[in-house]
């Protein structure tokens, strides 16, 4: 039965290259990269991941932020779209 291993960001980056895939990939592993778009989580979602309070100042700001892009932008934004709103 083989497994998939979803992992996130870049495989080679978090495992350390090539070689270490290769050798996670010979008995039946498939590595594939996971990805989530910054604009499909709620700005409850963003302060979770950063365990902020959204009643504590680094929350309300992050709070705000997504929550300003998605009234703006509606579709799709970016984790640097997140940080100029913030500065």
């Amino acid at each position: 039965m083989p497994i998939l291993l979803l992992v996130p960001g870049d495989p080679q980056q978090r495992y350390g290259g090539r070689e270490v895939i290769a050798e996670l990939e010979r008995p039946d592993v498939r590595i594939k990269p996971l990805r989530i778009n910054p604009s499909d989580l709620s700005p409850d979602s963003w302060c979770g991941l950063f365990d902020l309070s959204i009643s504590d100042v680094m929350g309300i700001a992050l709070y705000r932020a997504v929550q300003g892009l998605a009234r703006k932008r509606k579709e799709q934004f970016f984790v640097r779209d997140i940080i100029a709103e913030i500065e």
